[in-house]
């Protein structure tokens, strides 16, 4: 019972819980959200303290942001005749301005089932329709704002829907929605559409609105390579074609990042890259944050333009993104740092286990420190003089808990090692005062939960001989049996154990008239002196 659990404390330890943590990192198992946060706060602490050790490039890019307030923006994605502002703001710009629309939820523009009514009024109903201006207006309009939103000089970015990027959305608004004069003036009512009504054909690029240091520049979906919006915006300006349109495609490769045409972005095998400019940086880029009523009462807009909602964390993200694509101000992760980093946790966890428990407090305290600076160190030269995102924060988060852990089992050792050391010289005071009185039974029991120290193995010789001296051979043979399993090669035992062996047979096979008497110390192995 005593070695079981012995068995269970050596396994079921803090230092076998360091060991399976680093495990299931090494897996890349699914890790809490608390410490996801204290590794993404780690890297960006040293990430910023780089920063001031780096030579930051000019800001060269300017981008203009306009808030839209929330009652202007619903009425965009919703309904046409609420987009009067938007068709303003276009109206404003000139040939070579570029626009970014980072939209919620696709456009719906007209209800489509009302826009399939309308079409059947101006065509067969001219004369009998009243509201027939006003429907020949509202088609243009819908027209001209599809042609704009479609042209080349518009990118829309759609957040967090992943399943609206090339394809043609369903839209299910009914012909309910419609105003209530014009669905009293038709008559009879049409049949329901078999064909699915669908929104205009409207190209949209995601966009990644998790907050993270690393942002994606693309969405990688099996062999398709689908760009993010601020690498589409960053490509329409200078003048690259959409990914599947020509020689001047978008093309990704793991190892190299993407290429588009002369120009070349390196990213990590994710695709990803960690700007400059940011919330997490604490830089901003070179923008003029302006509203929308400001924006219309202004002269014409040029340059590149940023549209969304008002406060939207999304605008402000997506605007230094780009302007770091357009600054060339950020890191990337390279392929190889993937196998370097299991290295790191590797040999962060075999020095934790098996370095930390036999060296000193003092220079376990010293190789610990030297490795937690070193990781530390590691990701700053990386950032200021290779421009490389090497993030530490996982290996250096692992070494510094489990530094904390194994010191705590390092005490928790000691300190029950302690105990056992008392509880040993208690048990052997006893053992000696049963010797004394010669009642070897119970100083046998003494010794029995002791440590295999040279105090108890020497007691336990001791009792042998006794029992051997008395005539006992059955108990000398227990009690040497059990020093024997506390160390296997101590003294004479194996031989003594044999010779026990040899007398409890002789006994055995020859029944003798007087009691057996124990064998002289210089007799020959087996021989049994008697009386």
């Amino acid at each position: 019972m005593r070695r079981l659990t012995q068995f269970f404390i050596h396994v079921f330890s803090l230092r076998t819980l360091v060991l399976l943590v680093a495990i299931w990192m090494l897996a890349r198992g699914p890790l809490p959200d608390f410490v996801i946060q204290w590794r993404e706060q780690s890297q960006i602490h040293l990430f910023r303290l780089g920063l001031h050790l780096s030579d930051l490039p000019l800001p060269q890019t300017h981008i203009t942001v306009i808030h839209v307030p929330d009652i202007e923006y619903e009425r965009w994605l919703v309904d046409l005749p609420g987009a009067g502002t938007l068709e303003q703001l276009f109206a404003k710009t000139d040939d070579d301005t570029l626009i970014g629309f980072i939209l919620e939820q696709p456009l719906v523009l007209v209800q489509p089932h009302a826009e399939s009514l309308l079409q059947e009024i101006q065509q067969g109903r001219r004369r009998r329709d009243q509201l027939y201006p006003e429907v020949q207006t509202l088609l243009a309009r819908r027209e001209s704002l599809v042609n704009f939103l479609t042209s080349a000089k518009l990118v829309l970015g759609l957040t967090d829907q992943s399943s609206h990027f090339y394809r043609r959305i369903p839209v299910q608004e009914s012909f309910q929605e419609y105003p209530q004069l014009l669905r009293d003036w038709l008559w009879p009512w049409p049949k329901p559409s078999p064909a699915a009504v669908v929104s205009p054909v409207l190209q949209y690029f995601p966009i990644d609105s998790a907050p993270s240091q690393e942002r994606r520049l693309a969405s990688l979906e099996g062999d398709k390579v689908i760009p993010m919006f601020p690498l589409q915006f960053w490509a329409a300006s200078q003048g690259y074609r959409l990914p599947d349109t020509g020689p001047q495609a978008l093309h990704w490769q793991r190892d190299r990042g993407f290429s588009l045409g002369v120009e070349h972005i390196p990213t990590s095998v994710g695709a990803e890259i960690v700007p400059l400019y940011g919330a997490f940086s604490g830089i901003r880029a070179s923008m003029r944050q302006i509203t929308l009523g400001a924006a219309l009462a202004g002269s014409e807009l040029s340059g590149w333009i940023l549209l969304g909602r008002d406060s939207s964390p999304t605008l402000e993200q997506s605007a230094q993104v780009i302007a770091s694509l357009g600054d060339r101000a950020f890191l990337f992760e390279p392929v190889w740092w993937v196998l370097v980093q299991k290295a790191l946790l590797a040999g962060a966890a075999l020095c934790l286990v098996i370095l930390l428990p036999i060296l000193s407090l003092r220079r376990a305290l010293v190789l610990a420190a030297i490795g937690l600076i070193g990781l530390g160190v590691g990701q700053l030269a990386g950032q200021t003089l290779f421009d490389l995102w090497l993030p530490v924060g996982e290996p250096l988060l692992f070494s510094a808990a489990g530094l904390v852990v194994m010191l705590l089992w390092r005490w928790q050792r000691r300190t029950w090692q302690r105990l056992q050391q008392r509880a040993d010289s208690a048990c052997h005071a006893l053992a000696d005062t049963a010797v004394a009185g010669d009642h070897l039974a119970d100083a046998w029991r003494y010794l029995r939960s002791c440590q295999p120290t040279p105090g108890t193995l020497e007691r336990l010789y001791r009792i042998a001989e006794l029992y051997e001296l008395r005539g006992d051979f059955t108990q000398a043979l227990a009690v040497l049996r059990d020093l024997r399993r506390r160390r296997f090669r101590y003294r004479d035992v194996s031989l003594r154990i044999r010779r026990l062996r040899a007398c409890i047979v002789y006994q055995r096979d020859h029944v003798l008239d007087g009691p057996p008497v124990a064998p002289a110390k210089d007799a020959p192995q087996g021989s049994t002196t008697v009386e």
